[in-house]
């Protein structure tokens, strides 16, 4: 990485990594789909990849489609990556859309209500900042610019007998805009008393013969370069060696990824803090600001850059150069110039000297110090060996059991976001297999026979039911996490969210419940035990007698120095060899056709009941009804009067 963007990336990491926190407290990790104008490995292309990414911090899944514009101008090949992406985004469409460059831009505008309905856009690269009917602005991004003026001020300030500037160009989009500019500028005083030449009517044979004639009181400024009069193609660091290697003059240019292929150095549009200013942009519409109210970046990050080893070979001088320019290729050097600072190095000799004399008689007076301490430290030395062999025993042991909590506890976590990252990313799979289970159910249509449809509807079912199962997993994982900040709870509250949550179930069941006129506070998590209640009340509606409406009751009374609260219905009952297995993952007492399920609701409520610190058992007569009794710690200056037991 280039030393002189470190500041920068310190920026844009340290905003990734509180967006990050921002956009993972809001669910799963967002899709992020970039969409480059040109091929891979193209250093502008790649640049901004690479800005994108350290901007957006790895907080997104990104995944990367290429027009390939460059080598293939007519764009004659777009219907066919339109079909491609569509393809590849049945359904579960990214949420953000980031272009680089205007033929990327162009092509995600006039496809987006095709591909992309109502998934926001950022651009990057672009090199004039679009109009948008008022109200319909779905897309905010960073303009590219280059700064022709301020180059060629800089040409004639580094070279002062400036009489004839090239500029080399071609005749694509860019160059075309590019061509405009310095004819814009040829009509004002910046380029008196200069002859401008435009190139870009030339093969690459011919360009090489002109800049070979070039001489004293010339220099060269390349802009958009890649093709020549006979449509060969010519990537940017091959186009910008060829140019130097021919040139008898400097050749300047308006890009960094120009800098180490032979020109001497501009004032130049970085990819690199192109893509991060774009990266900076999606992580506000990432965390759900509008496009239209992220106000697009209408000018490119820009330095001033140059190439020590192209200076040299040019013979303009490193004075000349404006300050806080950077520079590639430096040789290493141990020293500054000595004629630059000689100053500095008399003062730091005689500082030096000075020092010497001085820890010299600080040496003399510390030896003999240290003969006169040597006496004593041996006779502490000796008597402190016992003891600290005894000490050094005895913190080894305390180390043993330390590191084997430690371990433990490092298992135990491990365990935990394993199981959390593993359903959480098999989820992916199975919805790629719904979706294309179902575009082929609606391809088919109805040459699909009785065997095919019964395979189909198998196939979608088993994967539903693999991501009931999953989903349930991911909803362990989560519960009663110890990383969860403990709280006053007010149970009251708790109870009405519950009830809130299975009205839908209650009313066609036509469910009774009775709760605590005033329940107690408690310390813990509130989602967490509206989680606990929402699966007891469930669990109770599901396995409901059919002969009777359910019937449930919630209590809570103080005992032992605990809140003991039972959840009693009336349903089928349990029988007692199942009442200490129920609470295990995945335990089913009934077939999936008679009672759906995963067997993991009551894992979840012994998982939180635990990491709450109390306990929950179950008690049952089979065809009358169960209670589901558990504890929770009391909190003396949370309880209230007149529980209702």
């Amino acid at each position: 990485m280039d030393l002189f963007r470190l500041p920068a990336a310190s920026l844009a990491i340290a905003s990734a990594l509180w967006a990050t926190c921002a956009v993972a407290l809001a669910g799963e990790r967002p899709q992020v789909l970039i969409i480059h104008s040109y091929h891979a490995g193209m250093t502008w292309t790649e640049d901004q990849a690479a800005g994108l990414r350290e901007a957006l911090g790895g907080l997104a899944d990104v995944e990367e489609e290429y027009l390939d514009s460059k080598r293939h101008p007519r764009l004659t090949h777009l219907p066919g990556v339109e079909e491609v992406i569509a393809r590849k985004f049945p359904l579960d469409l990214p949420d953000l859309v980031v272009t680089t460059d205007d033929d990327a831009f162009a092509f995600v505008r006039e496809a987006h209500e095709r591909l992309f309905p109502e998934v926001p856009v950022v651009f990057s690269g672009v090199n004039a900042a679009p109009t948008w009917p008022d109200g319909q602005r779905w897309a905010t991004g960073v303009v590219e610019d280059v700064d022709i003026p301020a180059n060629v001020a800089l040409i004639r300030a580094m070279i002062p007998d400036l009489r004839r500037l090239v500029v080399v160009v071609d005749k694509s989009r860019t160059g075309l805009a590019l061509t405009d500019e310095v004819e814009a500028l040829r009509r004002t005083s910046a380029l008196d008393g200069v002859t401008v030449e435009i190139w870009n009517a030339l093969s690459h044979d011919e360009m090489r013969r002109g800049l070979q004639q070039l001489g004293q009181g010339a220099a060269v400024l390349m802009l958009a370069y890649n093709h020549d009069r006979l449509g060969r193609s010519m990537g940017y660091a091959e186009a910008a060696r060829m140019i130097a290697d021919a040139s008898w003059a400097p050749v300047f240019g308006v890009w960094d990824f120009l800098l180490g292929h032979g020109i001497v150095g501009g004032y130049l549009t970085g990819g690199l803090d192109q893509g991060r200013a774009a990266g900076q942009l999606s992580l506000r519409v990432l965390q759900g600001v509008a496009p239209a109210d992220v106000p697009v970046i209408g000018t490119s990050p820009k330095f001033h850059g140059f190439d020590r080893a192209a200076l040299e070979r040019t013979g303009l001088s490193r004075r000349q150069l404006p300050p806080g320019g950077r520079i590639v290729n430096e040789r290493a050097s141990m020293l500054p110039a000595y004629e630059q600072y000689r100053l500095a190095y008399w003062t730091a000799g005689g500082v030096t000297s000075g020092m010497g004399v001085g820890l010299l008689l600080l040496a003399t007076l510390l030896a003999t110090r240290r003969r006169a301490q040597a006496a004593v430290e041996r006779m502490v030395t000796e008597r402190t060996e016992l003891l600290s062999r005894e000490i050094a025993e005895r913190a080894a042991a305390e180390r043993l059991v330390e590191e084997k909590a430690r371990e433990l506890a490092r298992s135990n976590e491990e365990l935990e976001q394993f199981a959390y990252v593993a359903s959480h990313d098999l989820r992916q799979p199975l919805r790629i297999v719904i979706s294309y289970v179902t575009l082929l159910e609606r391809q088919l249509g109805a040459a699909v026979d009785m065997n095919s449809g019964d395979y189909i509807r198998f196939v979608r079912d088993g994967a539903h039911r693999m991501d009931r199962l999953i989903h349930d997993l991911l909803e362990y994982s989560r519960a009663g996490r110890a990383d969860k900040a403990l709280a006053p709870v007010d149970l009251n509250q708790v109870l009405t969210d519950a009830l809130q949550d299975m009205a839908v179930a209650i009313e066609d069941s036509g469910a009774q419940l009775t709760t605590p006129a005033n329940a107690p506070g408690v310390i813990g998590c509130e989602m967490d035990l509206v989680r606990l209640f929402n699966n007891l009340i469930g669990n109770a509606i599901k396995y409901r007698a059919a002969d009777r409406p359910p019937q449930i009751a919630i209590t809570v009374e103080q005992r032992d120095g605990v809140w003991r609260f039972v959840v009693a219905d009336n349903g089928i009952g349990i029988e007692p060899d199942h009442l200490d297995r129920i609470f295990g993952v995945f335990q089913r007492l009934h077939v999936q056709s008679e009672y759906d399920g995963t067997g993991i609701g009551l894992a979840v409520c012994k998982r939180i009941v635990e990491r709450h610190g109390g306990t929950i058992h179950a008690e049952s007569e089979p065809g009358q009804g169960s209670r589901f009794v558990f504890t929770l710690p009391m909190r003396p200056e949370l309880a209230k009067e007149g529980v209702a037991t």
